[in-house]
């Protein structure tokens, strides 16, 4: 039996327990900020001291603040974008490491962009703090930087999407917006990240800390959602494709590919995109 602390009640951290919570082999615990006060470091020091006592297995970091209503919205509260993309993943890691627990945190991969290639682990972001990037993108190169060399797994994923509508959910945004672009990118079904941080966890040999790109196999454009929306009924009448500089962003936007064979070489791939679009639209239809 697996123990595991999932902190953060948000998009990815709720729906991560939800899959995890019914798993006869794993007994997991999530907490919100209200519940745990995460960013006062006595209290987190002493509620690890405990759990560590108890059989803690590993420690799922999915605090992360994004923007409202999108990625915009860091522009205007970079302070608060800093402390939770930033500060609280080495708070976090700094505890956990000392008291040897394993640490996963849920990142992103919108540190990358243009298609040179599909970029690896290994690959120095050129979205990211040093370049012409968003400060939601800065945030989470810099922790990156600052997690290197730690005992930590960064899972970075992209474009979250899923059967159950939310609106962090990339199927609902792509609903609600009248203008689009679209480019080729990877992106990240929510129920096959559960499904692979439930089989991650439970490896026999534990991989070695690091980075990986937690994203389903092939790209998608908005037009293929579009598409797929469509064929089940879905659509907003309003939609228009522009170009990227029609839209007057206030910060650039990642556009790009990211490889996934270092997951692939663990037996941890995701399945295509394409296919976890069709089943998530499918179902999303069906929950309506």
């Amino acid at each position: 039996m697996k123990n595991i602390l999932i902190l953060g009640k948000g998009y990815i951290g709720s729906g991560l327990f939800e899959y995890i919570k019914i798993k006869e082999d794993i007994s997991a615990e999530i907490k919100s900020k209200s519940e745990l006060n995460y960013l006062d470091y006595s209290i987190l020091d002493n509620y690890i001291f405990n759990a560590k006592a108890k059989g803690l297995d590993y420690i799922i970091n999915c605090v992360g603040y994004t923007g409202r209503p999108n990625v915009e919205g860091c522009e205007y509260d970079k302070e608060t974008c800093w402390k939770y993309n930033v500060n609280i993943p080495i708070l976090f890691t700094e505890i956990a490491n000392h008291y040897d627990i394993p640490i996963i945190h849920v990142s992103s991969g919108c540190i990358y962009t243009g298609y040179e290639k599909d970029y690896s682990e290994e690959d120095e972001p050129n979205f990211g703090l040093y370049n012409n990037s968003s400060f939601y993108s800065k945030t989470k190169h810099a922790c990156e930087i600052s997690l290197k060399n730690t005992n930590s797994y960064i899972f970075r994923i992209r474009m979250p999407f899923s059967y159950k509508s939310s609106n962090r959910n990339y199927i609902n945004k792509i609903l609600q917006y009248d203008n689009l672009i679209s480019y080729k990118n990877s992106l990240t079904c929510v129920e096959d990240l559960n499904e692979f941080v439930y089989k991650f966890i439970n490896l026999k040999d534990k991989p070695k800390f690091g980075i990986f790109n937690v994203l389903n196999s092939g790209s998608a454009t908005a037009k293929d959602v579009v598409n797929i929306l469509q064929k089940y009924k879905l659509e907003n009448k309003n939609w228009k494709f522009l170009d990227q500089k029609e839209m007057n962003f206030k910060t650039p936007r990642s556009n790009c590919v990211l490889s996934v064979q270092k997951i692939e070489k663990l037996k941890l791939e995701l399945p295509n995109v394409i296919i976890s679009l069709e089943n998530s639209i499918k179902n999303f239809h069906n929950n309506l």
